[in-house]
């Protein structure tokens, strides 16, 4: 599934669409013939995020307050999206001179 982490991670990472397995020019470059459909990719990204909320309501639940912001939107017919969790953290980061 190695193959799978690099789409999720340049989905992710590089903000690319989930459309980019399906372009042909995508697995010549990375010389793979694997290929997910939007479907797939789309599954995949929802069971990352499921694992991802689950750490993120744990720790606000602990915190006891904070906030979500979710957003998305659509540019050249591409749609993207993104969440937001702030809270306090009782993990503080000491600043060392």
């Amino acid at each position: 599934m190695i193959v799978g982490s690099l789409i999720i991670e340049m989905i992710v990472m590089e903000n690319w669409p989930l459309s980019v397995n399906e372009n042909l020019c995508y697995h010549e470059k990375l010389g793979h013939n694997n290929k997910f459909s939007i479907k797939t990719v789309s599954s995949m990204l929802l069971g990352m995020t499921l694992s991802v909320e689950k750490v993120i309501a744990a720790e606000m639940q602990s915190a006891g307050y904070g906030s979500i912001i979710h957003d998305g939107w659509t540019k050249f017919w591409v749609h993207y999206f993104g969440i937001f969790a702030t809270y306090m953290s009782e993990k503080r980061t000491q600043m060392r001179h």
